[in-house]
C-alpha cells in the first residue's frame, strides 16, 4: 500500500535536531530538481515584493524570513513539522518510522515528493506560487515525479488523500488501483464537499491505516470496509456530524472513496 499525503501550511518550527540536509531526503533523484525549486524560492522570499510572489499575507513575513534560511535551519520529521487539520485528526506526529507498515510519501511544492518520516525544515510555498522559471509547479514536478514514483507504485493499492492541486503533481501508473479519498455532507437532499471535513477524515483513515497492526486492505472493497469501520469507530467530526456511509464509485480512471456525513 501507498498512501499519498498533502503538505499543510500549518507548521512547527523543531526546537531540536540536526541542520537540514537535503541529502537525506527520500528519491534523491529529485535533489536536482529541489535545488531549483529551492533556489528560486530564496531569490523570491529575499525581494521586497515577496508576500505577493508567494500569495503570502503581509502579516507572516517571519515564514518568508524562513524561506530565506531553510538551507542552515533545524530539520524535523515531516510528520512533526506539518500541523494541519490532516495530521492533527490522524496523529501522525505521534507515528514513528519503526512502527508504520505502509509507506507514506509527503508531496509538497518545495521538495516534490518525501517520506513522511523524512527531516526537513520549515517553509512557506504553495503549489500555486508563481516562482520565476519553475512555474507552474505541479507541471515542473510532474515528469520528474513520474520517473521517480512510477516504479514503487505499479501493482499497488495507493491511497490518495492530496487535495486537487497536489494531485496535479504526479498521477499514479495505471498498473496502480488508485482510491482518491472525498468526503460531502448531506442536509436532506443537498450533498456539500466540505474541505476540512475531507481533510479531517482523510487524515484520521491515514492514521489508522499507518497505526494497524492488522493486513492491509489489498482492494478498493476492502478499503472502504476498513474506511466505515474506522470511522464509525471514531465518532462524529469536529462540528458534530457523523459518517453515515461510505461510496465507492469509479470516476477519471480511479475509484473513488466518499465519505458520507450529516447531522
Amino acid at each position: 500500500m501507498l498512501i499519498l499525503l498533502p503538505p499543510s501550511e500549518a507548521k512547527q518550527t523543531p526546537a531540536v535536531g540536526h541542520v537540514f540536509d537535503m541529502n537525506s531526503l527520500s528519491f534523491s533523484e529529485l535533489n536536482s530538481i529541489r535545488e531549483l525549486v529551492l533556489a528560486a524560492l530564496e531569490k523570491v522570499s529575499s525581494s521586497k515584493d515577496a508576500h505577493r510572489e508567494l500569495k503570502v499575507s503581509e502579516k507572516l513575513s517571519d515564514q518568508i524570513l524562513a524561506n530565506t534560511r531553510i538551507r542552515r535551519a533545524v530539520a524535523g520529521p515531516a510528520n512533526q513539522v506539518y500541523t494541519g487539520v490532516l495530521y492533527s485528526a490522524g496523529n501522525l506526529a505521534d507515528l514513528t518510522a519503526a512502527a508504520h507498515h505502509s509507506r507514506a510519501l509527503v508531496f509538497s511544492a518545495l521538495w516534490g515528493a518525501a517520506g513522511l518520516f523524512d527531516a526537513i525544515a520549515p517553509y512557506r510555498l504553495s503549489i500555486t506560487a508563481p516562482l520565476p522559471d519553475v512555474a507552474p509547479l505541479a507541471r515542473w514536478w510532474r515528469p520528474h515525479l513520474a520517473a521517480a514514483l512510477d516504479p514503487i507504485a505499479a501493482d499497488e493499492l495507493v491511497v490518495d488523500c492530496r487535495s486537487s492541486g497536489y494531485q496535479a503533481m504526479w498521477r499514479p501508473p495505471a498498473a496502480a488501483t488508485v482510491v482518491t479519498v472525498e468526503v460531502v455532507r448531506v442536509a436532506g437532499t443537498k450533498r456539500t464537499v466540505v474541505s476540512h471535513h475531507a481533510k479531517y477524515l482523510r487524515g484520521v483513515l491515514a492514521g489508522a491505516l499507518l497505526r494497524s497492526g492488522a493486513p492491509e486492505p489489498k482492494t478498493s472493497e476492502g478499503l472502504a470496509d476498513y474506511a466505515y469501520r474506522i470511522a464509525a469507530d471514531h465518532g462524529p467530526v469536529p462540528t458534530g456530524e457523523t459518517v453515515r456511509g461510505v461510496e465507492l464509485n469509479r470516476s477519471r480512471g480511479s475509484d473513488v472513496l466518499t465519505f458520507v456525513t450529516a447531522m
